[in-house]
């Protein structure tokens, strides 16, 4: 399987049904910033992902970028993936984001294949951003900007 369709297959399993997050601009308390993956359901990076999938998920960032007057509000999501041992190739998705409450809606540009993903955010004592999808991995990310 190449880089790209893990990627969005990657993405596919993030999507499991949340219910739909109501569209909104971004709102203050969001997370907004430049993050770096460091943690997978409480493990360090690097972290095999899907579990038993032989994919490795090397290291990952998050860029969350305010709405403006003239744009909504964008975000871009990297992971450098690893399968059967090759060299780390870099996959991203880009597109806008939503938010309402502690949830946060990333929705790809229309011309990528990847489905929207939902996420409850949180902030731990620690600083960090945790986002747990839909099958309840906690993904954690520190703010690095």
């Amino acid at each position: 399987m190449n880089a790209q369709r893990t990627f969005a297959a990657f993405l596919s399993l993030c999507a499991l049904a949340l219910g739909a997050a109501p569209f909104c601009t971004a709102a203050q308390g969001v997370p907004l910033g430049v993050f770096e993956w460091r943690t997978l359901n409480g493990r360090p990076a690097p972290a095999e992902f899907p579990p038993r999938s032989g994919i490795q998920l090397i290291r990952g960032s998050l860029e969350l970028t305010p709405a403006t007057s003239d744009t909504e509000a964008r975000f871009e999501l990297v992971f450098a993936v690893s399968t059967g041992g090759a060299a780390a190739a870099p996959n991203s998705v880009a597109g806008r984001f939503t938010a309402e409450d502690e949830m946060l809606r990333l929705l790809p540009d229309r011309g990528d294949k990847s489905a929207p993903v939902t996420f409850r955010y949180a902030w731990q004592p620690d600083g960090t951003l945790t986002l747990t999808d839909a099958i309840r991995h906690v993904w954690g990310y520190e703010r690095v900007d």
